[in-house]
């Protein structure tokens, strides 16, 4: 009910003009509208209100990328960095957006910066393990391991250690962490994904063969049900 939330965004507005909520929630209404153009303009009024109020900026960007306002988003979110060196809010949706684009090592340096200010901060941890897994780094490992040890029952960051390890060759201890994750989330369709692929890389054909029977039985239709398919032909 887009019009009622809209309705509701600037009640919120016409009652406290120096509250950055009612311009926020307009800006989000819209761009789920698909118009990234008042949304943009609903979220500049929200800084307007609040300078420094970082998740605005995120959806601001995004507001922006998603109206192709590229370079227009790429001199704001310098600008916005560069006065604001430690923040780690826009600095991690840069650093996933980058990944979207296939940037990985400016995802990497992203992540980087926001561990340099944050050591613990598992997702950045567990996402630079990803980035630099897939650029060939060999400390791809150790990031995994770090988020691993920080958060041991998050599926996310044993699914990216289990196939680190997996793709080096230390199948045992690979399947250890990804059948964890599995255990942990079992309605995660992309984790049962990647338990078959280790194990078929493991050479754990029938077990593999198993688990994509499984996904592609189901009956959601989930992008992973194409991609077990295709892999089930190879076994």
């Amino acid at each position: 009910k887009p019009d009622a939330a809209l309705k509701l965004a600037r009640e919120l507005q016409a009652r406290d003009r120096k509250h950055v909520g009612g311009y926020m929630l307009e800006g989000d209404v819209l761009a789920s509208l698909g118009k990234f153009g008042e949304a943009e303009r609903a979220y500049r009024e929200a800084l307007k209100i609040e300078p420094s109020a970082n998740l605005v900026v995120a959806k601001l960007l995004t507001a922006l990328y998603r109206a192709d306002k590229v370079k227009e988003a790429e001199v704001f979110a310098a600008r916005w960095l560069a006065d604001h060196p430690r923040d780690t809010v826009v600095r991690m949706f840069l650093a996933d957006h980058a990944i979207r684009e296939r940037k990985e090592r400016v995802a990497a340096d992203h992540y980087r910066s926001i561990i340099g200010v944050e050591p613990d901060n598992v997702m950045a941890l567990n996402n630079l393990a990803y980035v630099a897994g897939a650029m060939g780094d060999p400390k791809a490992i150790g990031y995994a391991e770090r988020a691993v040890k920080l958060a041991p029952e998050n599926a996310a960051v044993l699914d990216t250690l289990g196939m680190l390890l997996v793709d080096r060759g230390e199948f045992a201890r690979g399947l250890a962490h990804l059948s964890k994750a599995r255990t942990i989330a079992p309605d995660r369709r992309n984790i049962q994904l990647n338990h078959a692929r280790a194990l078929a890389k493991a050479g754990q054909k029938d077990q593999a063969r198993k688990a994509l029977e499984a996904l592609i039985a189901l009956e959601q239709e989930v992008p992973e049900k194409a991609a077990a398919a295709e892999l089930l032909k190879t076994l």
